[in-house]
C-alpha cells in the first residue's frame, strides 16, 4: 500500500476553511453586537433628549 498524502492536505484545507469561516461568524457577531449597543445607546440619549423638551415645554414660564 502505497503512503498517499493528498487526504491529509485536504483535511488541512477543509479545516483551514472551517476555522476562516468561523473567525468571519466570531467577528459578524461582536459587529452586530456593537451596532446593537449603539443603537440602545443612541435611543436612550434620543429618549432623554425629547423628554427633556418636554419638560422644557410643560413647564417653562415666559418672562
Amino acid at each position: 500500500m502505497q503512503y498517499n498524502p493528498a487526504w491529509q492536505t485536504r483535511l488541512i484545507c477543509e479545516l483551514s476553511t472551517l476555522c476562516h469561516l468561523l473567525i468571519m461568524i466570531h467577528q459578524s457577531i461582536f459587529q452586530i453586537m456593537a451596532a446593537m449597543t449603539t443603537a440602545a445607546t443612541l435611543a436612550a440619549v434620543g429618549a432623554e433628549r425629547a423628554e427633556e423638551a418636554t419638560v422644557h415645554r410643560l413647564y417653562h414660564v415666559p418672562h
